[in-house]
């Protein structure tokens, strides 16, 4: 499946043929479901941007556009 050069370039990133193998299986098979503990919320993995720091990041979203970015909508399942 894979010829010397894909084992080289795989060498090189510290990833072995037996790795790559078991996450193509993924692909094949499906991924396992994971067992969640709990909705994201502000308590429990979102972060809050205080008051004072929300005209700064907001700087950055702008300028951010200004360099012709794509936006898209991301919707979870």
């Amino acid at each position: 499946m894979f010829d010397e050069s894909d084992i080289r370039q795989l060498s090189a990133k510290g990833i072995s043929v037996e790795k790559i193998e078991e996450q193509l299986a993924y692909f094949k098979k499906g991924f396992p479901f994971l067992p969640l503990q709990a909705s994201a919320s502000v308590e429990k993995g979102i972060l809050s941007i205080h008051e004072n720091n929300q005209s700064f990041y907001l700087d950055i979203w702008s300028k951010y556009l200004e360099e012709n970015k794509t936006i898209v909508k991301f919707v979870p399942a």
